[in-house]
């Protein structure tokens, strides 16, 4: 039986790309500049899925910017690295970002659509499941949308509300003050 795509249950696109020829320091600053918005540039091999990469602040003026894709949704998404964690099965780095920054062309912006829920969502990408398939079907050092978006994933007429409710708990089980929460402190 052939199962829906995930391409069924969520948009997914790719992260804002420069312009070539810029300097990295007309793309992303540590502190605030004209034309940036702060944001997601890349990740450290050490970041934990249930915290989010370090934030910058991007240049997302027209003169930095070649193509804004879908790396400037200011809507809550899931953040997927683009380029593989490891050369081993486990390739996918999944986050939520409550908040929507922008992010750069090394993530994969993810939204839901369909009514399930992004803690699902985040579930089902940092899972065995799911890198696997993405280490059986995709060679390259990316890690392809359009191999994400064909794999097979069955939540039709499934109560998802387990996998929900068992994620938002992950999320509680770490109480440092980076803990990523759908309530602004």
């Amino acid at each position: 039986k052939r199962f829906p795509k995930l391409k069924k249950y969520v948009e997914i696109g790719r992260g804002i790309e420069f312009k070539r020829g810029l300097d990295i320091d007309e793309i992303i600053k540590h502190t605030q500049f004209s034309g940036s918005k702060e944001g997601f540039y890349s990740y450290e091999e050490d970041t934990l899925i249930e915290r989010l990469p370090k934030l910058v602040w991007l240049n997302v003026s027209k003169e930095a910017v070649n193509t804004y894709a879908k790396g400037m949704i200011f809507q809550p998404f899931i953040l997927l690295n683009r380029i593989r964690s490891s050369r081993t099965p486990w390739r996918l780095r999944a986050w939520i970002d409550f908040e929507g920054h922008p992010c750069g062309k090394a993530f994969l912006p993810i939204v839901p659509n369909k009514g399930v829920s992004l803690y699902v969502i985040w579930a089902l990408l940092n899972s065995p499941f799911s890198n696997a398939y993405v280490y059986d079907n995709c060679m390259a050092q990316d890690n392809n949308e359009g191999i994400l978006k064909n794999m097979p994933v069955h939540f039709e007429n499934k109560d998802l509300s387990k996998i929900d409710s068992l994620a938002r708990e992950y999320f509680k089980l770490d109480s440092s003050e980076y803990v990523l929460s759908d309530v602004k402190r």
